[in-house]
This record gives C-alpha cells, sequence and structure tokens, in this order.
C-alpha cells in the first residue's frame, strides 16, 4: 500500500515537472509574441501583456527550482517575496502608463476634432505627395469624397502638377533646414470640371518616427476675381488716362500758336500804338492781353505736366547763380509788387553758384514769386531769403497773406490743386490752373532737391522753403 502510493506521488511530480515545463513554454512564447507586439504598436495592452508573461514566466522558474530541491525553503520564500514586490511594481507601473496613454487619447481626440472641424481645408501627405488624410473642409472644396482623395498624388488636382511636385520638393527641403516659407498661390482644378484659386502653406510634423507634410489650403477665389476686375478697371483707367493725356497735349500745341499771336500783337498795340487809341479801345486791347498772357502761361503749364508724366522734361544743368536768378525774377515782378503795393525784402548772399537747369529753375522761382503776390493784400510784405550750409542752399519765400488751414496744405502741391478762397473778403487774387505748385515740386524734385510749405493758419502768413544741393 505504501509503494503505491509512494509511486502515484512519483508520478503526480513527474506530470507536475512536465507541466511546470510546459508553461514556462507557453510563457517564453508569450514573451516573444507580445515583444513584437509592443515593438509595432506600442500600446499598454502590448506592455502589460509583456510584464504578465515575463512575471509568470519568473514565478514558473521560481516554482521549478523550489521543487525541485535547489533551494531550501527559506530561499524559496525569499524569492517569493521578491516576486511579489517586483509584480506591484509592475502594477504601478502599469498603471501610470494608463493614466499617460488616457491623457495622449484625450490629447488626441482634441486634435482630431480641431482637424476635421477647421473651416479651412487641411491635408497630411506624405513625403510622396500621396494624400494620407483630409477634413471636411477638403472634401467641400474638391467637391468629392475622402476616398477619391486618399492615396491619390496630391500634385494631380492641379493646373500645372509638374510644378506643383517640384515646388512641395523644395520647400521640404528648406522646412527640414528651418527656414520659414511665404503661401504658394495656385490655380485648383475641382473635380466638376471648375477651377478655384487656393493660397496653400505648409509644414512638417512627425507621427511614429515618420515625417509627414501638413498642408493647409485657403479658398482666394473671391479675391482673385476682385483683383482681376481691379486690374481690369486699372487698364481701362490708363488707357482714358492716356486719351486725356493726349488731348491735353495736342489741345495745348494747337492752342499755343494762336495764343502767342493775340498776346504778342496785343503787347505791340499796347507798347507802340497806345498814344492814338482811345480810352475805350485802350481797355479792350489791355484786357485781351491779359486773357492772351493767362492762356499762354495755362498752355505752358499743361505740355510742362504732360512733359513730365511722361518723363519728357529734361533737366539740362550747367553752373548758374542763384543770386542772379532770383534777382533777375524780381525784376520781371516789379510792375506787379507795384500795381499792389507790395513791399519786399530781400537777404541775399553776394553770389551762390549751383549745377541746375537755368530756365526751370527760373520758372519755379517766378511761380514762388506769383503765388506770394497772389496770396498776400495790398500793402503786404513778402521776404525772399537765402541761407547755404555745407551741402545744400536754402531759398525762402515768406508772405503776410491768408495763409493755408491744414485742408489746404494736403492739395497744396497736388495737380490741378486750385485752392478755392471765394468767401474770403481780403484783396487777393484767386486766378490761376493749380498747376504752378505742383510743377515747381516736380522740377525741384528732377534736381535732387525738396519744397515744402509751412502756415500757421488763416490770415498768419506762409512760408515755402527749396531746398538745392550745392555739388
Amino acid at each position: 500500500m505504501v509503494n503505491f502510493i509512494n509511486g502515484g506521488l512519483k508520478i503526480i511530480e513527474e506530470f507536475d515537472a512536465i507541466a511546470h515545463f510546459i508553461a514556462m513554454l507557453i510563457f517564453i512564447t508569450g514573451i516573444t509574441s507580445t515583444s513584437l507586439i509592443f515593438w509595432k504598436k506600442k500600446t499598454v495592452s502590448s506592455i502589460f501583456l509583456v510584464f504578465l508573461m515575463i512575471g509568470g514566466f519568473l514565478y514558473t522558474l521560481g516554482d521549478v527550482i523550489a521543487t525541485s530541491g535547489i533551494w531550501v525553503e527559506e530561499t524559496a520564500d525569499e524569492f517569493g517575496d521578491s516576486f511579489t514586490i517586483f509584480l506591484a511594481s509592475i502594477i504601478l507601473i502599469i498603471g501610470f502608463i494608463v493614466i499617460l496613454e488616457q491623457k495622449l487619447k484625450t490629447s488626441e481626440q482634441k486634435f482630431r476634432h480641431l482637424f476635421e472641424n477647421s473651416p479651412y481645408p487641411v491635408l497630411l501627405l506624405e513625403l510622396n505627395r500621396t494624400i494620407k488624410d483630409c477634413n471636411i473642409a477638403t472634401l467641400e472644396l474638391f467637391e468629392t469624397k475622402k476616398a477619391n482623395l486618399t492615396g491619390v498624388d496630391f500634385s494631380e488636382f492641379f493646373i500645372d502638377p509638374l510644378k506643383l511636385s517640384n515646388l512641395l520638393k523644395e520647400r521640404v527641403d528648406f522646412m527640414i533646414k528651418g527656414k520659414n516659407l511665404k503661401p504658394l498661390e495656385l490655380k485648383l482644378q475641382k473635380k466638376k470640371e471648375s477651377f478655384a484659386w487656393v493660397s496653400l502653406q505648409t509644414s512638417l510634423f512627425e507621427v511614429d518616427n515618420e515625417i509627414f507634410l501638413q498642408i493647409i489650403l485657403q479658398d482666394i477665389t473671391d479675391r482673385k476675381k476682385a483683383e482681376e476686375i481691379i486690374k481690369d478697371e486699372m487698364k481701362k483707367l490708363k488707357e482714358i488716362d492716356q486719351i486725356r493725356s493726349d488731348f491735353v497735349r495736342r489741345t495745348s500745341h494747337e492752342l499755343k500758336t494762336p495764343l502767342i499771336s493775340i498776346y504778342s500783337s496785343s503787347q505791340y498795340l499796347l507798347d507802340n500804338l497806345n498814344q492814338d487809341l482811345n480810352e475805350e479801345t485802350l481797355t479792350l486791347i489791355e484786357s485781351i492781353n491779359r486773357g492772351g498772357k493767362r492762356l499762354k502761361r495755362l498752355t505752358e503749364n499743361l505740355i510742362d505736366v504732360f512733359n513730365l508724366e511722361t518723363n519728357l522734361l529734361i533737366i539740362q544743368k550747367e553752373e548758374v547763380d542763384l543770386v542772379k536768378i532770383i534777382n533777375n525774377c524780381i525784376k520781371d515782378m516789379f510792375l506787379i509788387l507795384k500795381e499792389r503795393n507790395i513791399f519786399h525784402k530781400l537777404e541775399l548772399n553776394d553770389s551762390c553758384y549751383i549745377q541746375a537747369d537755368k530756365i526751370r529753375i527760373e520758372q519755379v522761382i517766378l511761380n514762388m514769386l506769383s503765388n506770394a503776390i497772389k496770396n498776400t493784400p495790398q500793402n503786404g510784405l513778402i521776404y525772399i531769403g537765402l541761407n547755404k550750409t555745407k551741402d545744400f542752399v536754402n531759398i525762402v519765400f515768406k508772405d503776410s497773406g491768408i495763409g493755408f488751414t491744414e485742408e489746404e496744405k494736403e492739395k497744396i502741391f497736388k495737380k490741378f490743386g486750385k485752392i478755392e478762397r471765394v468767401d474770403i473778403q481780403n484783396d487777393i487774387i484767386i486766378e490761376g490752373s493749380g498747376l504752378g505748385l505742383y510743377i515747381s515740386k516736380q522740377i525741384i524734385e528732377l534736381h535732387d532737391g525738396e519744397i515744402w510749405m509751412e502756415s500757421e493758419g488763416r490770415n498768419k502768413g506762409s512760408a515755402f522753403t527749396i531746398k538745392l544741393p550745392l555739388n
């Protein structure tokens, strides 16, 4: 009986050893397979299985060693205690990983929500430009389904696929080097044989050690249409402006010859036959002369404006004495100064030589004097001064006239910037075309100079300053 029992126990021990051996093989197989899963997916479940299999393997190994008598009972107990601590550590680590994975999952859900609900079309591309994913706005822009986009070369949806492919390759290289790139504006070909202009922005990001290209699109079709309309309107305006310029030029040239005849003839009558004419006839001739003189000046100004706008006004510089030019211009305006009883004060050097176009500088100074006289009431004062610095000379024209408001200052140097002052009661001259100061400014700038005006307001006079280079 005892032998039978001992034989049975021996058989059980052998079966137990075989069972432990089979369990160890299962755990080794489990460790290998779960390790492969973890290597590919790196999920919490795969990590848990790896640790569980390792734990089971160690526990079974310890049981086999204890059963075989290699370890004494105390050693086996110590192994059991160590394994318990090891298993508890594994559980804590797995719990911590689960929490991190949950946070990561929540973050991914938020990103997916932003991605899907973005008002702008967003696409994820592999580096070979194959579309990996896209959001709802992309499908609306492309007017197609997601299945028709994913796995397709992104550049195939544009008018010039080869050009876009090369551009994307270049942008990837630049982005890898950390360079910031401006958006591209390209023409997109939709599925329904329609087109759309899009602004394309690119960026790189990494997922599971794989780099993707993110494309953000913005539909700019309406803006492009508006730009085309503006471009067409600008073209029409340029054509109209050209017609106007041609008309002004031709009309001015056509008027110039008869006006010179009228002005010269009336001037001849006034200079040579005024003693033989009665008072009524003389008054009429003087009126014709003044009108002819104004029209002659207007046609000359119109021709100058045309030449300035078409770059036909050529500055021919030579060495000139500014002081001499100013004095000659004052002599030309002396009769008008005397008629209006306007006093003038000069503060000039003996001479001041610069490189300038003598005729054009005379034109500017006469415009400045004429402007001062027109805006100064009778018995007023005009001051003309000249002062030099190291590199520049300033010519200042001051008057005690009507002055300028802030609104008038904005207009004064503009083409046809004539200021209407019909409500002003002072005795000032309001006639003029509004071209004199505009032309003067252009001429001074062609001499690499500047011109500006200062005034403290109505009835506080004004000061015009011309700044010209000495060399």
